[in-house]
């Protein structure tokens, strides 16, 4: 600074423009980067919203094919308990049918 000429008064001015200058540059930068950080986030936060909402719709689709094997065996085991009880009517008609025939 010693060896500075600050007496003139247009040397000043043009200091105080290209310090204004180079200041206002580096808040754009810093906005800038800022603006770079936020979109690298929030893109960041859709692709796992993204993952998150298909992985939703697997296991919705896991639910359902749950819901219809279980469906499906209490089905089956209804069916099956239908055939149980006919069997034992059957087999206790038979035992009728060979007591009145054996009597």
């Amino acid at each position: 600074m010693d060896h500075v000429d600050v007496g003139n008064k247009q040397l000043l001015l043009y200091c105080a423009s290209a310090r204004h200058k180079h200041s206002a540059y580096l808040e754009d930068q810093k906005k800038y980067r800022s603006k770079i950080v936020a979109g690298e986030k929030r893109k960041a936060l859709s692709n796992e919203v993204n993952e998150l909402k298909v992985k939703r719709k697997a296991l919705h689709r896991l639910i359902l094919r749950l819901c219809l094997l279980q469906l499906m065996n209490l089905q089956i085991k209804k069916r099956n308990c239908r055939n149980c009880h006919f069997w034992q009517k059957q087999m206790a008609c038979d035992e009728q049918q060979d007591r009145k025939q054996t009597n």
